[in-house]
Order: structure tokens, then C-alpha cells, then sequence
């Protein structure tokens, strides 16, 4: 093989294996495994945030109007409106680029998720130019429903996204029957042209500034019609500036009694021959500027105050050409329209944990059908009520909650909101320190979370003292709480029990049987070792001595310890002079301690005493029988056993 051929591979090879360890591998390389777009609102990646690295020959088949195949991968995304701009952008001529040749694009809508032998409809594109950029678009789309996107290259490398889903503004209108209703806001409306010309009707500006005498037909030439319900008594004013400044803009403010355009009045109108920026203000004189530049004209007429309930229209001509304007609206009073508005009852876009349920608060106006949809993972995917049922999602992530609101016949509004669903954070509180305080603190740190102790402290970790025990059998323990609230607002509560310090020195006397040591249960998670060697919580022994265990937590290797100081004491004994349990004996760790005896007969009288024993009574001068002895131990504390004398 040619050397720089081989060289050409190695590249080739290198080239993956970079992308591959910088995390840049196929996306989506089936329609099962496609990777989940956000809000799609002007939405706009990395010239390289996606690529085709590794990517596999589909296994369905490829649409109709791409040239390459084996290199594709998939996208998917909810609709939050009806209408998706989508490019594609490979390897371009700017500085930050992709690698991707030949971009295509597929828009699939699907009638299920992946299912490709049910008819279905989709939107192709493959690359027009030399610059590596593939554009689609579609109208119709369902918000709330799942779409596919399909892209494909000559090559596998990287490229970019821009994607943009909305709903389109409604097309101008050049007659008032068929005029544009506006909404409740004071939202600038944007004229893209005015194609339309002078519609079906090119009279409607007779008896107007713009057509005096109406007898010029061709008076009305590109024209544009809005109108809407006054709302709320008050003011209104408005600019229309012309894209190109050099534009002459004309316009007719007219009144439409019961809302019929056969019965308009006209209220304003400004047909001055000046370019630029025309409109209502309030500190304009004229009610209206006839054609021509002449004298105290400005391009402008005085404002008008709406009254609530009353139908107006506007009647813009530009009278230079078809360019493009924008209209700004101001004043006091309010258009009544459709509006689609809803908030969550909380006010908070993070939701907690799959077990909350949202409520949600219609605030739509001058509406009166609704269509909700929540998405495939909700507990309900739609709904028609004014006022759902609280939802709750069974999946965490990027949400979209969909409301079309509708006045009978009239055109819809809509809306969205991106909520984000969040586990509660999860933690346990670690205890530290070997000591007698414990250092209490979240296994889940960060610089933003909230605290709130049982105690009252609000910072990220507590000393607290632990408490003494005084008894194996009955270890204390206190009581610690948290509750964390993370930066998202999420909130989880945890709990320890901090165990007490023993360090207890049992004196035990065993009576010649063997006796069980045992430092009482810690819990789980805790290791035993004796100084016998043994592993286990208990050890059984019936000889004197020193017996010590060591009780330790595993997770923090925190230990205490334990010790027993057993004697033993005879419990028979034969004082007959053979030297065999002759005498009462009884042994300790410590052969000199202070012990003090005391033996009692049956009938309770003391027969023997001493203040401190040195294993000499043998019970010479009494008879056989049962007696009873009381030993008091070094540490304070006394012991009771049976004493059996036979003779």
C-alpha cells in the first residue's frame, strides 16, 4: 500500500479516536436511542456540538431524496408550536466550523415512536451550495406531539443545530372583512409585505385623505388591515416605521359600529406625501394630513381615546412599495382578544421528586374552549377542562406544558412553559471523630445547599458531644436530623443516631461455672475483637483475669472499649485435711485487692467475718450444711453466692 495512503488512514483512525475521548460519539444511531432536543425556541448548538462519529447503516429506509446512507443519526423533540425552522450546518467557511459534507435532513412526523411500517409523513432536505448548510421547514405541527429529525452526511464528522419552533404570527390581510384581529397586549406588529396588494376590495379607502374624491381606483394601492375590541377605555397611539426609510406610509383609523366594515367611520387618517415614520401621538394637532407636504404637517395625527366595547380598524398603505414596517402601539386603553396565559400555583419552573403533583392556574382571557397537553411521561397527557388535574411527571428532565385557548370559531392562542423535574437530593450524615464529640456533616456538599439541624444550626456540618452509658445492655444514643434543601429548592431530611461512649469496668464474680461477657449490640456495621482473640458480640470464660473487647464502627474506624474484672469463688468445699478444697478460695486479676467476706448460716446469723480474706475459712467449727456469703468487691459493689460445706 502507497505510503501516504496509509498515512491518510491513520488520520482517518486518529481523527475518531479524538472525538471518541472528548465525548463526541454518534448521537442517537438509531431512532429507538434518539437524543432528546430542549425547548426548542431559537434554539441554536455549537458549530460542532453533534456529530456521526460511529454511526451504523440504518436499518429502515432512507428517504427519498438523499444521495449518501450509513451515516445517520437521530434527534427527537416536543412541538411547542406549530411551524419548525431547522438547519443543519457542517464544514463552512468560518473560522469555527463543523466537519460534516453534504448535510441532509428528514423531519418525521410518526404516527407511533419509531414505528416506520405505519404511513407517515415527512419533510426532506439535502444540501443546495457549496457551504455544507441544509435548511427545512414545516408547518401543521401538534404542540405536545413527539417529532423526529433524521441527519446524514457524505462523511462521518461534526456539525451544528438551529432550530427554532414557533407559531407564526397571522398573514397580513388586505381587506377589512378578512383584517387580523389583535390581542390583549400592546405587542409590535411586524408587516413582512404587502403582497396582497389592494385586495378584493380597492375602494375601501373612498372618502378617506387617501382617496377624496372616490373616483381613483387605483388611489388604494398596498394595503393592510388589523382590527380589535376595545378592552379598556383609554388612550391609544402608535408608530409605523417603514423598513426603508425612503417608504411613504399612509394610514385610515376607522371606527366599525357592531364590528361591520360596510358601516366604518373614518376617525383618522394621514396620506402626507413625508417618508419615514408616520402615526398617532399625543401631541400632534391634526385629526388628519390630506396628500402633499403641506404646511403643519409631521407625518403624525393626534391620538383617539377608545371606549370599551367598540370595534376600530387600521387601514395601512405603503404607498412607495411593498417593503416591510413595523407598527408600535401605546396608550392606556387595552385590546380585547384571545390570550393563552396559565401559571403553575407555586410560581416555580424546578419541580421535586416524580411524586409531586403541579397544579396549574388558567389565566387565559376571552377564551372559552382549551387544549392542554403535558407529554407522553405525565400521569394524564391532555385535557379539555378550563382547569386540569393536577399533573405529575413519571420521569425527571425538561418538561413542555402546552394551552391553546380559543373563543368560538375565532383563532386560537397559545402558550408554554418548560418545567424541569428534579430528584430530592439524596445523602446520609456522616459521623465522625473517635472522641467523646461527633462531627456530624452531608455526604452531599455542595456550596449552594441550605441546612437545617435539630439543633438548630443552619451551617454544613455540627459537633456534637456523645453521650456515656453506664450500662453495656443499655446503650445511649442521641438523636441528630437534617434537612437539606438543594439549589434547585429540592428537599430531603435524613437522621442519625449518635451512639454513647462505654468504658465500663465490670468487676463479676463467676461461681465456678462459666459466665458470658457481653458488651451489648451496637447495630450494624460494627466489629467485636476480644484480648481472648475472639470475633464474636460474646465470649463464654470461668477463670479469673482481666477480659477486654474492643467495639468498632467500621465506616469511620471509631472504637470503645469494654473490660471485665472477673473473680471466681469456690462454691464446695470439704475441709477433711486432704488438701482439696479445704478452704473457701477465691481468686482475682489482682491477688492484693481489698475484699471483704461475709458468710451467713440458714437461719441468717453471721458465723465468719473479715475485712480483707485470705482464703483461710474452712468451716471447722460448723456443721455440714448450706451457708451463705456476701463479697464485697474493690470497686465499691457487693456480690452474693451459695456455699456448700461438706464434712
Amino acid at each position: 500500500m502507497h505510503r501516504k495512503k496509509i498515512f491518510r488512514i491513520l488520520l482517518s483512525f486518529l481523527a475518531i479516536f479524538l472525538l471518541y475521548i472528548n465525548g463526541l460519539f454518534a448521537q442517537g444511531d438509531t431512532c429507538e436511542s434518539a437524543l432528546t432536543l430542549p425547548n426548542l425556541v431559537n434554539y441554536k448548538s455549537a458549530p460542532d456540538a453533534f456529530n456521526n462519529i460511529g454511526a451504523n447503516l440504518t436499518k429502515y429506509s432512507n428517504p427519498s431524496c438523499w444521495k449518501y446512507s450509513g451515516n445517520e443519526v437521530w434527534f427527537k423533540f416536543t412541538a411547542i408550536g406549530t411551524d419548525v425552522d431547522i438547519t443543519v450546518t457542517g464544514k463552512t467557511d468560518s473560522t469555527v466550523t463543523g466537519t460534516l459534507l453534504n448535510p441532509e435532513v428528514t423531519l418525521y412526523n410518526l404516527v407511533n415512536p419509531c414505528d416506520f411500517l405505519t404511513p407517515h409523513q415527512s419533510v426532506c432536505g439535502v444540501q443546495k451550495g457549496k457551504y455544507n448548510v441544509v435548511s427545512i421547514y414545516n408547518g401543521g405541527l401538534k404542540p405536545g406531539k413527539e417529532y423526529y429529525i433524521q441527519v446524514n452526511g457524505s462523511n462521518q464528522g461534526t456539525f451544528g443545530l438551529l432550530i427554532d419552533n414557533y407559531n407564526p404570527p397571522p398573514s397580513p390581510s388586505s381587506d377589512c372583512i378578512t383584517a387580523n384581529t389583535l390581542t390583549t397586549s400592546f405587542d409590535p406588529v411586524n408587516i413582512p409585505t404587502f403582497a396582497g396588494g389592494a385586495g378584493k376590495d380597492n375602494m375601501e379607502a373612498a372618502g378617506t385623505c387617501i382617496n377624496p374624491d372616490s373616483k381613483d381606483i387605483f388611489a388604494e394601492k398596498n394595503t393592510v388591515w388589523y382590527k380589535w375590541i376595545c378592552k379598556s377605555s383609554g388612550s391609544l397611539t402608535f408608530t409605523l416605521t417603514p423598513a426603508d426609510t425612503a417608504d411613504d406610509i399612509d394610514f385610515v383609523l376607522f371606527l366599525l359600529p357592531d364590528g361591520q366594515c360596510s358601516q366604518k367611520v373614518m376617525l383618522r387618517c394621514d396620506a402626507s406625501g413625508y417618508t419615514g415614520p408616520t402615526g398617532m401621538s399625543m401631541t400632534a394637532k391634526n385629526y388628519t394630513e390630506e396628500g402633499g407636504t403641506g404646511k403643519g404637517q409631521n407625518n403624525f395625527v393626534k391620538n383617539i381615546n377608545m371606549v370599551e366595547g367598540e370595534t376600530y380598524a387600521l387601514m395601512i398603505e405603503n404607498f412607495s412599495s411593498k417593503g416591510a414596517i413595523k407598527n408600535v402601539f401605546g396608550g392606556t386603553g387595552s385590546f380585547l382578544g384571545t390570550l393563552s396565559k396559565f401559571d403553575l400555583s407555586d410560581s416555580n419552573s424546578v419541580v421535586c421528586d416524580t411524586s409531586t403533583y403541579i397544579t396549574l392556574v388558567n389565566k387565559s382571557e376571552n377564551a372559552n374552549i382549551y387544549s392542554w397537553t403535558f407529554g407522553k411521561d405525565a400521569n394524564i397527557q391532555s385535557s379539555n377542562l378550563k382547569t386540569p388535574p393536577p399533573i405529575k411527571y413519571n420521569t425527571f428532565g425538561e418538561k413542555t406544558i402546552f394551552l391553546q385557548a380559543q373563543k368560538g370559531n375565532g383563532k386560537p392562542a397559545y402558550s408554554t412553559k418548560v418545567i424541569y423535574v428534579r430528584p430530592n437530593p439524596a445523602f446520609y450524615i456522616k459521623d465522625y471523630d473517635c472522641s467523646g464529640y461527633a462531627t456530624l456533616s452531608s455526604s452531599f456538599q455542595d456550596s449552594l445547599n441550605k441546612y437545617s439541624w435539630s439543633t438548630g444550626a443552619t451551617s454544613d456540618s455540627i459537633t456534637v458531644k456523645k453521650p456515656v452509658s453506664y450500662s453495656r445492655n443499655d446503650i445511649k444514643s442521641d438523636n441528630y436530623s437534617l434537612q437539606l434543601v438543594d439549589r434547585y429548592g429540592c428537599k430531603s431530611a435524613n437522621s442519625i443516631a449518635v451512639k454513647g461512649i462505654v468504658n465500663l469496668i465490670d468487676t463479676t464474680v463467676a461461681d465456678g461455672n462459666s459466665m458470658t461477657l457481653d458488651p451489648g449490640s451496637y447495630g450494624t456495621g460494627y466489629s467485636y475483637k476480644w484480648s481472648t482473640g475472639e470475633k464474636t458480640q460474646t465470649i463464654s470464660v470461668k477463670d479469673p483475669g482481666d477480659y477486654t473487647v474492643s467495639v468498632t464502627y467500621d465506616s469511620t474506624g471509631c472504637s470503645t472499649e469494654n473490660k471485665w474484672n472477673i473473680f471466681t469463688v469456690t462454691n464446695v468445699i470439704t475441709p477433711n485435711g486432704d488438701g482439696k478444697n479445704d478452704y473457701l478460695v477465691i481468686k482475682s486479676p489482682n491477688p492484693d485487692a481489698h475484699r471483704r467476706l461475709t458468710i451467713i448460716d440458714r437461719w441468717g446469723r453471721k458465723i465468719y467475718s473479715s475485712e480483707n480474706y485470705l482464703n483461710n475459712w474452712n468451716a471447722k467449727d460448723n456443721t455440714e450444711g448450706t451457708y451463705f456469703y456476701i463479697l464485697e468487691l474493690p470497686d465499691g459493689r457487693s456480690t452474693k453466692g451459695i456455699i456448700t460445706v461438706v464434712k
